[in-house]
């Protein structure tokens, strides 16, 4: 990975250190695998060297991906709206129109490693 991935849940706690000038929020851009700071001003934030701007709008149930320039979904549409979305148990998992793929959730109070046992 190259750069941050975003939740609503992150992008909320950029915001509110942005509003309470807190200057520094603990928080995961690599989707709960790791911890790290990162630095909040007014209009942008900042992680190892390098500043990004707030999203105007940020979906929950939706991961960012730095695009060069600007956060964007990790989402693709061809047929149908295939989209990575968060999870509360860690890993991410795919949305197909709406719908959460069954062979990747069978039951959605069981995380997906103990589906794979």
């Amino acid at each position: 990975m190259t750069g941050p991935l975003l939740t609503s849940k992150v992008h909320e706690a950029l915001l509110a250190a942005a509003r309470d000038g807190t200057g520094i929020v603990h928080c995961s851009l690599d989707l709960e695998l790791s911890t790290t700071s990162v630095e909040v001003g007014p209009g942008h934030w900042s992680w190892k060297g390098q500043s990004y701007p707030f999203m105007a709008a940020c979906k929950e149930r939706t991961i960012y991906y730095w695009a060069g320039e600007t956060f964007q979904p990790a989402a693709r549409y061809t047929h149908s709206l295939i989209k990575l979305v968060p999870t509360e148990w860690g890993p991410p998992t795919f949305e197909i129109d709406g719908i959460c793929d069954p062979k990747m959730v069978r039951n959605g109070t069981v995380p997906y490693f103990s589906n794979c046992r």
